[in-house]
């Protein structure tokens, strides 16, 4: 990532969404910031599969989407129901310079290969989204983000 010391504020915010009631008032706060600093947003939804055979490799598959489960099948789904929304609720708002991704993977170091690779220079998400209770054992994902994040985080309650 770029050194952005001397960049203007909020010029491409990463906003991570998840369908939550603290995902969704970041998208709003998301919104704000975009009309005023005229910001570009890449939407980012992720989604991770659910093994039941071994929870610490649920990370890995092998193969095309073709060989996917038809749980991962659906949680795909269900991540590309919530960026189309965001979406049509940015739009709805007069927010036009959208950019969409979905990505497979563990949620926080996703978001933050997501951010690195776009060169967002904040990133946004909800305090605390739909995960497991693991968030409450392990730390949470946006606690992660906040920590490990090279750009500006904030994190919408």
């Amino acid at each position: 990532m770029n050194d952005q010391s001397d960049a203007q504020p909020f010029q491409h915010l990463l906003l991570a969404v998840d369908g939550s009631k603290n995902a969704n008032r970041a998208l709003q706060t998301a919104a704000q910031i975009a009309q005023q600093f005229h910001s570009r947003i890449t939407l980012l939804s992720v989604y991770r599969h659910i093994s039941y055979t071994n929870r610490r490799y649920n990370q890995i598959r092998f193969g095309p989407i073709d060989d996917a489960s038809p749980v991962e099948l659906s949680l795909k789904a269900i991540a590309e129901e919530v960026l189309h929304e965001a979406q049509k609720t940015l739009n709805d708002l007069g927010i036009n310079q959208i950019e969409v991704l979905i990505r497979r993977g563990a949620p926080a170091t996703t978001i933050l290969k997501a951010a690195e690779e776009k060169a967002a220079d904040t990133i946004m998400m909800g305090c605390r989204g739909l995960g497991e209770i693991e968030g409450l054992l392990l730390g949470s994902v946006s606690h992660k983000v906040n920590s490990l994040s090279k750009c500006t985080c904030i994190t919408v309650r």
